[in-house]
């Protein structure tokens, strides 16, 4: 099973994002863990312990049906009949959670503590925290973001998102005074931009770190926190949709539910209709 894996693995990279190719790899493994665990061989494996392995998980529906697609898109790499996932489905969750986002008060902690350090790496994580929070970057697209995707003439860059897709975004006050900053320390124009000691690309996973210990935010909250606080601002929805790179405004709609959430609050704690 080990070279199956591997053989799916290879041709996998070669068509999904780098986090996509993370996550099935990960389900894939997963499963394949439990029928070992439980001396099945992959051959014959049915449908009913393909649910079986799906119910024992503690996650949300929509998660298990994301588990079931990364299995069934393995068997039909294997070319296994019948698909042992054909006909799995899970009931769409009845509501859509809400991002926990860090308050306006634990934002400001996090800007602060990282704006203590002023180091050549302190500098370096702030222009990390920077680039999330003023720019709406994911973790993969600072990671992937080089010294040439930079125009400061025009205060933009120009940022690889899923799929290879290719957008340009502002840049803020702070990040181009960051930036310009950077050069003193690291005089290049060419290569990546966020580097290690060695001086080497940094991985997703090594600025997930950085910039939640640095900040105590996880980075994916200082995203969600750029759109929603835009969108608090003013901001039109398709403008945030073009900035952080949402092919749909539905996956962008998501921030008009937290403003709506907490107008709700807001009503419930000062109208004197929603007071007992």
């Amino acid at each position: 099973m080990v070279e199956e894996m591997e053989e799916y693995f290879k041709e996998l990279r070669l068509k999904v994002a780098e986090t996509t190719f993370v996550r099935k790899a990960y389900e894939v493994k997963a499963f394949c863990s439990y029928i070992i665990k439980v001396n099945i061989s992959i051959g014959v494996v049915s449908r009913e312990i393909v649910e079986k392995y799906l119910l024992s998980v503690s996650i949300s529906r929509s998660a298990r049906q994301a588990k079931c697609c990364a299995i069934r898109e393995f068997f039909e790499f294997l070319e296994i009949e019948p698909n042992p996932t054909k006909g799995i489905k899970f009931l769409k969750d009845k509501e859509r959670k809400l991002f926990k986002l860090p308050s306006m008060q634990k934002i400001k902690r996090g800007l602060h503590s990282i704006d203590k350090d002023k180091t050549s790496t302190g500098l370096r994580n702030r222009l990390m925290v920077e680039l999330a929070y003023g720019s709406g970057l994911r973790r993969i697209e600072l990671s992937r973001l080089n010294m040439e995707d930079i125009d400061l003439d025009s205060k933009s860059v120009m940022v690889t998102g899923k799929g290879g897709k290719e957008r340009t975004v502002p840049l803020t006050e702070k990040a181009v005074e960051g930036i310009r900053e950077s050069f003193f320390y690291r005089p290049v124009t060419k290569g990546p931009f966020f580097v290690s000691f060695m001086g080497r690309r940094m991985k997703p996973s090594s600025l997930y770190y950085i910039m939640r210990d640095s900040s105590g935010i996880r980075p994916h909250l200082w995203r969600h926190a750029c759109a929603t606080h835009m969108l608090q601002g003013g901001c039109n929805l398709r403008i945030i949709q073009e900035l952080l790179g949402h092919n749909r405004l539905t996956t962008t709609q998501i921030y008009t539910h937290i403003t709506k959430e907490e107008l709700r609050c807001k009503i419930q704690s000062t109208h004197p209709r929603s007071r007992a």
